[in-house]
């Protein structure tokens, strides 16, 4: 019997039946299903091991993932796993909005089959909409407000031992028919020595579900920030956000020993690869200058991925590229390629400074993968084709085709600024609930996801945004790769979206019976074993391909 069990679910249950619904296929090392555990899960976790408590993870999107990619359409066996997991309290994650159906869905299953346990619901997500849930779902016990590392251990012993509620910070809980919250308590970052716990001891799968056997991870994600000090008015973990909801007032870098401590830790596990994420310059340099000196003594070959949000400077790029004789990888994320909605964003430099990060990469040996994403404010169609053809001439003049990204976001991130004043940034929401949102998200296919408008862009606009742009990087693909299956694939893919949503867009109100029908005789079945992205194919088609 466990103290507490950690659930991470699925983006939904529902991929099983429509593969096609919620978002797109995600990119950063994932699937459409979003089954890495976030890293704040594994560290409440390892903190609650440390202090004896019997804890385990469970990673219910890898599970589910995993019965897909046997095509099996029913999850009837992770049904049968959670009820064989016996514990007193199930924690399950929402951090992402994307991740909504599945997390509530997971927790009324949860309820059913433990029905005398408690069930905790947290994440940047769950506390949000922590109101709506308490208020909406009577299966749901508590909603963890905030980030409590530091202050788990402190929850789960009241919560085990009984006590008044009102005694635990960072809840929310029901009385007497209404919502009532604690006091949130600034987060108290513990030293995470080894972010994972004890290896993959804490982690559940899985050797009953898993294809990929996945005993060794092969990449870890490390968060060098707590926090984030930017403020990008899309993004639903900004500055914004964790003052506003989370009592954060300040970004935090994770000590330097620490993260030699985990990087030198998962080298034991067999990693070959690190993303880091968060971009530390804004502490200063003498931080990754001892950073970067301290791995260095290390002789590692594993790989590097980094971030970047504006541009870097030769000598940083050099003291990262003497860390490993491995690759090393920055992302570089100037948002949009027009100046003009840059500067909406408080970017400031120029494209000619985008052309030079990217040249200055090659000639210090790091690849450097530009992002950008659509519709941002002041973002309209012709701001959207600009951008492309900034990436088109910058491929010409490489003469290969260079690492990038060209995203859309399907619904705005809850708790972000656009999400919390659209007005003042240009965009019109259909729903601003999380049960609107779990309907939409729900649906047979991407299609019906997209619930927002810009002042700029129509809904039909976005998404005749998304074939262009999908079709552009089809384009150059074949132009610089040669015309692979992959890229076939892909082509056939945009083709056969295409026409489906515009039998979508000229039949309102169609059941989700109705849109399944049309899913399967509109779309071959290989390109409906899975929701593949039409505008970043790498991840799914690489996984799909094996190349």
């Amino acid at each position: 019997m466990y103290d507490i069990v950690f659930l991470h679910p699925p983006s939904s249950f529902n991929k099983l039946t429509y593969p096609m619904s919620g978002v797109f296929g995600a990119s950063l090392l994932s699937t459409d299903m979003l089954a890495f555990e976030p890293v704040g899960m594994i560290t409440m976790s390892h903190e609650l091991s440390l202090l004896g408590y019997k804890t385990r993870i469970y990673n219910v999107g890898q599970m589910l993932l995993d019965l897909r990619y046997r095509n099996i359409t029913t999850f009837e066996s992770i049904r049968t796993s959670i009820q064989d997991i016996k514990s007193c309290i199930y924690g399950i994650g929402l951090q992402w909005a994307a991740h909504a159906p599945g997390a509530i869905k997971l927790a009324r299953m949860i309820n059913e089959l433990h029905p005398d346990s408690i069930v905790l619901m947290g994440g940047i997500t769950a506390t949000y909409y922590h109101k709506e849930i308490l208020e909406t779902y009577p299966f749901i016990d508590f909603v963890v407000l905030g980030e409590v590392d530091g202050l788990i251990h402190q929850i789960v012993e009241k919560l085990l031992h009984g006590g008044s509620d009102s005694f635990i910070s960072n809840i929310s809980y029901r009385k007497d028919g209404k919502v009532l919250s604690t006091d949130l308590k600034s987060p108290v970052k513990q030293n995470p020595s080894y972010m994972r716990g004890s290896g993959n001891k804490l982690i559940e799968p899985n050797t009953n579900f898993s294809k990929h056997k996945s005993g060794k991870l092969m990449k870890a994600i490390i968060p060098l920030v707590h926090g984030c000090p930017m403020n990008c008015p899309f993004c639903g973990g900004s500055r914004h956000f964790y003052q506003k909801y989370f009592c954060r007032n300040r970004a935090e870098v994770m000590a330097v020993e620490d993260v030699v401590t985990n990087i030198m830790n998962y080298k034991l596990d067999g990693i070959s690869w690190f993303k880091l994420y968060g971009d530390v310059r804004f502490i200063g340099e003498e931080y990754w200058k001892e950073l970067t000196a301290r791995l260095k003594q290390n002789h590692l070959n594993q790989g590097f991925i980094l971030e970047l949000f504006s541009p870097a400077t030769e000598e940083y790029m050099k003291a990262w590229r003497s860390v490993t004789s491995g690759k090393v990888a920055m992302t570089f994320s100037p948002e949009s390629a027009d100046p003009y909605v840059r500067s909406l964003l408080g970017k400031t430099y120029t494209n000619e400074d985008i052309i030079k990060q990217v040249e200055l990469g090659r000639e210090t040996d790091v690849d450097v993968a530009l992002s950008f994403m659509f519709p941002l404010p002041g973002q309209s169609f012709s701001s959207i084709i600009q951008t492309q053809d900034f990436i088109n001439n910058l491929c010409d003049r490489l003469g290969e085709l260079q690492e990038y990204m060209f995203e859309p976001f399907l619904f705005v991130d809850p708790g972000s600024p656009i999400f919390d004043d659209p007005g003042k940034y240009g965009y019109s929401l259909e729903d601003r609930t999380l049960a609107g949102l779990i309907e939409t998200l729900n649906r047979p296919h991407w299609f019906y996801s997209l619930n927002y408008s810009t002042k700029w862009l129509t809904r039909e606009q976005i998404i005749e945004a998304i074939f262009f742009v999908g079709q552009s990087r089809n384009q150059l693909e074949r132009k610089f790769q040669g015309n692979s299956a992959c890229n076939k694939f892909h082509n056939r893919l945009i083709q056969q979206q295409k026409k489906l949503i515009h039998i979508f867009q000229g039949k309102p109100g169609l059941s989700d019976d109705e849109i399944e029908d049309l899913i399967e005789s509109n779309l071959d079945e290989d390109l409906r074993q899975m929701n593949f992205s039409i505008t970043n194919p790498g991840v799914d088609y690489a996984n799909l391909f094996d190349t």
